[in-house]
Formats: structure tokens, sequence, C-alpha cells
């Protein structure tokens, strides 16, 4: 009879002690951590402007970067046992490592300020699309591409773009000279020159073409060539028509511009004698 006693009252306690567990889950479950101030912090944690450690009602650690403001940080069953939502992204910024010659590949890059477990969506602009922070990309035509990164995480959608010029011809405009400084291409190619340094412009001999007047703000200029033939041009401070100081030549002959169009190669067969 003892022994039957004693079992009930450890059962008894047993079952107390489960009780008061279930409603310590209970209430710990979402607690709210106030903002951070000197004089402590409400709800239990340590919470200011870095990692934030705070203990789930089972004891696991709810690990977060927590700043200065109201935060909500689960801990219990009902917020799925530690999970704590993403922070919103800010920021966004989308670079390429362009201008491109045609068949290379172009490098991208994604960033943010803030925002945590960020994941990138990239649209080429040519119907292709990639995933990542740092991808890359091949294109099939010349042109000038708008890019989209679309970054989002469990809170927040952000978008952003960059553009990418592809061309037959890169010439870098600079150190009072252009380089390269006479390039050949084919009929409908496409040149993009790059200002690397200083005060420069583009202007062609017979005056077909210019970026405009010399200047220190342009970064690249385009020109697409649809007719065969020899176009030298110069930068008006620093050179002359007629190949003088820093100038260039263009050379456009007859040719595909690799603007994407199918080409079909068929063998070559040799019969025996």
């Amino acid at each position: 009879m003892k022994t039957q006693l004693k079992r009930t009252g450890v059962l008894s306690v047993a079952v107390v002690l489960l009780l008061l567990l279930l409603a310590g889950v209970l209430l710990a479950a979402g607690e709210t951590i106030a903002r951070y101030n000197p004089g402590g912090v409400s709800g239990g944690g340590s919470v200011g402007n870095g990692t934030t450690t705070v203990r789930s009602a089972f004891g696991q650690p709810v690990v977060g970067v927590v700043g200065n403001a109201n935060t909500t940080l689960c801990s219990g069953i009902a917020c799925g046992m530690g999970v704590m939502s993403d922070e919103s992204i800010s920021g966004l910024l989308a670079e390429n490592d362009g201008p491109t010659v045609l068949g290379n590949a172009t490098g991208f890059s994604a960033s943010v300020i803030d925002g945590t477990s960020v994941s990138y969506a990239w649209d080429y602009g040519d119907g292709t699309t990639g995933s990542g922070p740092n991808p890359s990309h091949v294109y099939s035509a010349v042109g000038g591409y708008s890019v989209t990164v679309t970054a989002s995480n469990g809170t927040d959608v952000e978008t952003a773009q960059t553009i990418v010029e592809v061309s037959n011809a890169v010439v870098e405009a600079g150190n009072f000279e252009f380089t390269p400084k006479d390039i050949t291409i084919p009929q409908g190619g496409r040149v993009t020159w790059v200002r690397t340094d200083g005060t420069h412009n583009v202007r062609a001999d017979d005056d077909s073409f210019t970026s405009g007047a010399p200047s220190d703000a342009w970064e690249t200029y385009s020109r697409t060539f649809d007719a065969q033939g020899t176009y030298p041009y110069y930068c008006e401070l620093h050179g002359g028509p007629g190949g003088s100081g820093m100038s260039g030549v263009v050379e456009v002959m007859p040719g595909s511009s690799g603007s994407g169009s199918a080409k079909i190669y068929l063998p070559v067969v040799t019969r025996g004698e």
C-alpha cells in the first residue's frame, strides 16, 4: 500500500511539472522584446545593435540581428521553435563588367546594404535568365541590354537595373590615345568607346558621327556601322582629322555582324583519285 501511494505521489508531481512546462512554452511563444535602452531590456534576452541570443522555452538559442526597434523573436512551439523573420531589403545595387566584346562573357554582381537570406534572380534582357549574386552570361548578338535583378527573401522584394553594352570592338579613350587605334569590324557591326580618364570625345573626320562635345562626364559611346568603308575619327581636344594626334580608324568589311542570325556549316568532302 505504501509503495502504491508513493508511486501515485511521484506521478502527481510529474503531471504538475508537465503542466508547468506547457504553460511556459505557451507564454514564451512569440514574446516581444522591446527597444534597447541603457536601463535594461524587457522580455528577456540581450538586445542591441548586433547579434542577439535569446533562449526559447526548451532552452535552444534563437539567434538573429536585432536593431533599435521593437523586434519579435519567436521562441516557442506557436512560432515554429525559434524561427526569425528575414530583415527587410534595402540598398540593392546591380553592376556589370562591360562593355563586352561579342562572344565573351559579361560578369554581373548584386549586393544589398540591408537584408538577410537574400536570393537573386536575373533577367538578362535577351529572353534568358540566371540566379545568384555573381552570375555571368554570354550574349549572342550585339546591342545594349537592360538587365534586371530581383532580390527577395521571406519579407521583401526589390529590383534594380544595369545596362550592358555588347559590341564587335571596344576602344578605350584615355591617356591621350585611342586603344586599339585601328580596328576592323564586319558590316553592320558595332563599336563601343569607353572613356577611361580625362576630357575627350569621338568625332568622325567627315562629321558623320560624334559622341558630343569634349567632356569628362561621359562613360561610353556606341555606334553601329551599316555601310562598308573606312571611318577615320579623332578627339577634338587632343587630335585632328587625317590621323593627327589622338585619332583612330574603323574599317568596316563585308561579312556578318554577329547579330545572332543562324548559320549553316556544311562539311567539306574530298573525292579520292
